[in-house]
């Protein structure tokens, strides 16, 4: 017995000295990232995340800011071991807006925009919007599209008869009722939304449905009712700056299990 007892010590105090010059010693990957992006994107992703950089020889350092700090305290405050700083598109566009000055010991380290950025990056990722239907390819049950006219690219990948694009004009409550009267008549359960507006709420009430939304949603809705979670795939954000494939850079799309977020 005590054998074992000192052979797990000597395994626990082992793993607790490679976590630490790890820590130390390998380079870092730096998400800068608000707190809802923090919350919802990162959170449902963070253990793969985590794995797969130091899988590649990297530590994962999330930092999260609020947009109420200066913009240079934020840039000052970023480990100088980092050797991508990843920004999520709030803090890209706040960055880009101030042009903070970068520190010194730092002229090595890539600077990678998830959008809103511009010149003072090395890299700025461009909204893929048709990887999101791809996701949604891959599930076997029937979903409809609901949503306005900001969805509408994503129809011809839906059967018609279950895509429901809301009128300019068209009232939310008579197009929540048109939705949930079509979806009762042909016995549909999944909702694919990647953008809520107003004409959710009445919809929200039925609780057989069930809802794949954009991470940032994801809050408004019990959590028992989310299939799905649609959010930047950071791994493959990842994958590209390390192996250097961002000459066309395009930010991908992954629907994720609602249980990472949940923590259920």
């Amino acid at each position: 017995m005590k054998r074992r007892i000192v052979m797990f010590l000597t395994l626990f105090l082992l793993l607790c000295a490679i976590v630490l010059i790890s820590w130390f010693f390998l380079p870092k990957v730096t998400l800068l990232v608000d707190e809802p992006y923090s919350k919802t994107t990162v959170s449902i992703q963070k253990s793969s995340l985590v794995f797969f950089l130091l899988k590649h020889g990297y530590i994962l350092n999330e930092q999260t800011v609020s947009l109420d700090q200066d913009s240079q305290d934020i840039v000052d405050s970023i480990d100088k071991k980092s050797a991508f700083v990843i920004t999520s598109p709030i803090v890209s566009r706040l960055l880009q807006k101030d042009s903070p000055a970068k520190p010194d010991t730092m002229g090595a380290t890539k600077w990678i925009s998830l959008g809103g950025g511009g010149q003072y990056f090395n890299i700025v990722y461009n909204l893929s919007q048709y990887s999101i239907a791809g996701q949604k390819m891959q599930n076997s049950f029937q979903q409809a599209l609901v949503g306005d006219k900001d969805i509408a690219y994503l129809q011809s990948f839906f059967p018609p008869d279950l895509v429901f694009i809301k009128g300019d004009s068209e009232d939310d409550k008579v197009f929540a009722i048109r939705v949930k009267k079509a979806l009762e008549e042909r016995k549909v359960m999944y909702i694919y939304a990647p953008i809520l507006d107003q004409w959710a709420i009445d919809l929200l009430q039925d609780t057989t449905l069930q809802w794949i939304v954009s991470s940032e949603f994801a809050p408004m809705i019990p959590k028992g009712q989310v299939s799905g979670i649609i959010a930047n795939d950071l791994s493959q954000v990842c994958r590209d700056v390390i192996s250097g494939s961002t000459e066309n850079p395009m930010l991908q799309w992954k629907v994720f299990n609602p249980a990472k977020m949940f923590g259920n």
